[in-house]
C-alpha cells in the first residue's frame, strides 16, 4: 500500500495502518443477534485494540445500566 502526493510516494504495510471507526451505532439500535464491529484487546481489555467481529449475545439497556454483551471473534 501506498500513500501517493505531487512531491513524495511513501510506502507502508498494511500491518501499520490502523482501521477507524465509521459509524458509531448508539445502543438503542443494536439488537441481540446483530453482528457488529468492536475494538477489542485480547491482551488487556482496558487498553484499545484491533476491529474484531461480534455478534451480540445480551444486552441491558436501562436509565442507570448499559451493558452489552458479545462474543468476539479473533483470527
Amino acid at each position: 500500500m501506498f500513500l501517493s502526493n505531487d512531491e513524495e510516494t511513501a510506502t507502508l504495510a498494511s500491518a501499520n495502518i490502523r482501521p477507524r471507526s465509521r459509524n458509531k451505532i448508539p445502543l438503542s439500535k443494536v439488537h441481540i443477534g446483530d453482528k457488529v464491529m468492536v475494538n477489542y484487546n485480547y491482551d488487556d481489555p482496558t487498553a484499545r485494540g484491533y476491529w474484531y467481529d461480534a455478534i451480540v449475545t445480551h444486552k441491558r439497556d436501562t436509565r442507570t445500566i448499559k451493558e452489552l454483551t458479545a462474543t468476539v471473534f479473533i483470527g
